[in-house]
């Protein structure tokens, strides 16, 4: 007898008029509209025919569904030095919820913005259970991440009453507790252009042979090669082939989900008490054995990162007498570096797999992929694309990007937009768009990724020349590396440069290393260009794990960042304090471009700027400045502190040279101007002037050889901020475009 299934559907309006309708629950379907009503009938007739071809499934049969909208206040991650805090401002936002309730009383919570679903705990309010879990999904986000998000104007929900004529409804099976840690690979999802994995037939029929076999599989390759798309093409192959299987033999029964996907977090989410995640898993692992069906992990490593304190009592170490003994079927993902590390790890756990490696695809190849998605999209959504964009994409990341393993790069940026030209008015994908979302994504500025735009390498030494002043022969150095870069010069399997400044204290090393993140990454919105580290913290013996890890085993924050943002300029600040196991451990950073965590865990730093300041050697110099022989003096003393493999990767030595009375005078010149841009000063219209003689007086008593430039601000903010400032608090009624003077004895109205 046919039956009848609730589909819970959000209708969203968004702010061109185009509304959406999102299923929720079963599958990640949308439907569009220019009416409400056109969007959830386009939507209700496509699960129909969902049901009639065998493929509709449903976890657990909706009895009720209501909709919910909070307000929650979270904190996301801003940057405080050299490290990712989350001690950024409260903002506040909207939080779309969905509370369905199924025929066992249960109640799931869907975040349909967020992809967030969970059962809700009958101890505690839900829209505490929300707060909480949205808080810690922005533990990582950043305010450009939040911005990004389109939130629709209005929405309402609907429930879709779907029929159910296939043989064997899934929905009256019982997956639990299966369902509520993994989610079945069962189904091609609407939203996501590349469903297939082209280009991998060989090793997806080999996969499809293996599920066959019930052997356990771990693909293995670089990150972003495409292992989990060959694992979904896979499952979605064999569980056609099972349902060929069925109806050949006349079994009118449905097969169930083949393939389940989850992570080594879901396996263990909520469990607070010891023996409580074992006791899941024991179930988990009976009902897969019960489908004969196949966990899909997505990391081998996590699975021995987490459970216990260490490897002997992690969830790898839990299941592995389950795959001794064929219990439990599974297939997993690692790199080439993590696999090393799952070896020593845990001994023997890597051996119950079969070991298939993913190799990197070719530029044609991806070009071809790209391509295709491409002329998908202008197909089946209707969206007018320039030809030209397939290319760029893959041209862009080449250039650029060229350590990110193809095609994940150009075929998510392509994805990206394709998505928001469906939900804009104009539904084009041009190659300005792509440019201009390549340019936000990664933060370089547009000058330096488009060819049209030319760079005037003598303008660009002018303005590091303003930037640092009195050091001619750095500058060059920033100059030669932004060079590189714009004419693609670079070696993609190092970092864009590395590079040592050393001198003195107070004669622009930093201030060096700023302006070029301020220059090279001018297209990041949210002002962290550089990423900044004291080394003199890590001097300890486990400095080494300090520099790359949290304590509870998580990257450590510049170590996220850098995996967000690649594309960065890293600055070590006082290098020599480091311990020599940090020396060493950067070894393989600079000469490889890649850092790798005691877990396998592997950073590219191919795309970062590196820059190292030292002030080794400086407490030889003479107390007025440089004599004769301190350039060589500094040599010898950077020969005597670093071992000559770690100076030999290196690109660049620079040493800084004293501030002579002239570059004083500029600096306090520029310190100076720097006042006018104040907030207070630009919304009062309050102009600063000053005569020459207040410059030689800040430079006289602001200027130390021993401390070089650093005391000048001091004695700028004590003499001349200090009293402006409380002349305009005595003066608050004075608005508009004044100008003023300011001389030896204080402030005086033009």
């Amino acid at each position: 007898m046919p039956s009848l299934a609730n589909v819970p559907v959000l209708v969203s309006r968004y702010r061109d008029g185009l509304f959406v309708a999102t299923s929720l629950l079963v599958s990640d379907l949308e439907a569009f509209g220019v009416s409400p009503r056109e969007a959830f009938d386009r939507l209700e007739r496509h699960l129909e025919k969902l049901a009639n071809q065998g493929r509709f499934w449903s976890p657990i049969r909706i009895v009720d569904a209501t909709y919910q909208e909070y307000s929650v206040l979270v904190r996301v991650a801003e940057r405080d030095k050299q490290r990712i805090v989350n001690f950024g401002p409260k903002i506040k936002i909207k939080v779309r919820c969905v509370f369905a309730t199924g025929e066992q009383c249960e109640t799931w919570c869907v975040l349909p913005d967020w992809d967030i679903r969970f059962v809700c705990d009958d101890n505690r309010e839900p829209k505490s259970e929300v707060v909480e879990l949205v808080r810690q999904h922005f533990a990582n986000l950043s305010t450009d991440d939040l911005l990004r998000k389109m939130l629709p104007e209005s929405t309402e929900l609907r429930l879709a009453r779907v029929r159910l004529i296939e043989r064997g409804c899934l929905a009256d099976q019982d997956f639990s507790p299966l369902d509520l840690v993994a989610d079945p690979v069962s189904m091609r999802s609407r939203k996501a252009i590349a469903q297939t994995a082209w280009h991998r037939d060989q090793e997806v029929d080999r996969l499809v042979s293996q599920f066959g076999e019930s052997s356990s599989t771990l693909l293995v390759g670089d990150s972003g090669c495409g292992k989990s798309l060959v694992i979904q093409t896979a499952a979605l192959r064999y569980q056609e082939i099972e349902r060929h299987r069925r109806q050949a033999q006349g079994i009118q029964e449905t097969a169930p989900p083949l393939v389940w996907k989850t992570t080594a977090s879901n396996l263990i989410a909520g469990m607070q008490y010891l023996g409580q995640w074992e006791e899941r898993l024991e179930a988990v692992v009976e009902k897969l054995s019960e489908l004969n069906a196949i966990l899909f992990v997505d990391s081998l490593v996590e699975l021995i990162r987490l459970g216990g304190k260490g490897p002997e009592d992690s969830i790898a170490a839990f299941i592995l007498p389950y795959l001794r003994r064929n219990e439990l079927c599974m297939v997993a993902e690692a790199t080439y570096e993590s696999l090393d590390s799952c070896r020593r790890l845990l001994p023997g756990f890597v051996e119950m797999f079969r070991v298939q490696p993913i190799s990197r695809l070719t530029v044609e190849a991806t070009e071809e992929i790209a391509g295709r998605i491409v002329r998908e999209a202008k197909r089946n959504l209707r969206i007018e694309a320039d030809d030209s964009c397939a290319k760029i994409a893959v041209s862009l990341y080449r250039r650029y990007l060229p350590y990110q393993s193809p095609p994940k790069g150009p075929v998510n940026l392509l994805s990206r937009l394709i998505a928001e030209a469906r939900k804009s008015h104009t539904s084009e994908l041009t190659s300005q768009r792509l440019l201009d979302r390549f340019t936000a994504e990664t933060g370089l500025p547009s000058h330096l990724i488009r060819d049209c735009e030319r760079i005037d390498t003598d303008e660009l030494r002018r303005h590091f020349d303003r930037e640092v002043i009195g050091q001619a022969d750095a500058t060059q150095v920033a100059v030669d590396t932004i060079v590189r870069l714009k004419a693609g010069m670079v070696d993609p399997k190092r970092p864009i440069a590395t590079l040592m400044f050393c001198g003195p204290t107070g004669v622009g090393k930093t201030q060096l290393a700023r302006s070029i993140a301020d220059y090279v990454l001018a297209g990041r919105s949210d002002g962290g260009r550089l990423v900044r580290l004291d080394m003199s913290e890590y001097q300890s013996w486990d400095a080494v794990d300090r520099l790359l890890m949290t304590p509870q085993g998580e990257p450590a924050g510049w170590i996220q960042r850098l995996r967000t943002w690649p594309l960065a300029v890293v600055l070590l600040d006082e290098f020599e304090k480091a311990a020599p196991e940090v020396f060493d451990c950067l070894l393989s950073a600079f000469d490889e471009g890649r850092i790798t965590d005691r877990f396998g865990r592997t950073t590219t730093l191919c795309g970062a700027i590196i820059v190292l300041t030292s002030n080794v050697g400086a407490s030889r110099s003479a107390s007025t400045g440089f004599i004769k022989d301190d350039s060589r003096r500094y040599a010898r003393a950077i020969e005597q502190t670093f071992r000559p493999e770690f100076l030999n990767r290196l690109d660049s030595i620079t040493i800084f040279q004293p501030l002579g009375q002239e570059a004083i005078s500029q600096i306090v010149a520029k310190e100076l101007s720097a006042i006018n841009d104040r907030p207070a000063m630009r919304e009062r219209g309050v102009e600063l002037r000053w005569p020459d003689s207040l410059a030689a007086h800040l430079a006289q008593i602001g200027f130390d050889p021993s401390l070089g430039a650093r005391p000048l601000q001091r004695a700028i903010e004590r003499e001349v901020v200090a009293p402006l400032a409380k002349w305009l608090l005595n003066h608050a009624d004075y608005r508009g475009a004044i100008e003023w003077e300011v001389e030896l004895g204080g402030l005086t109205k033009v």
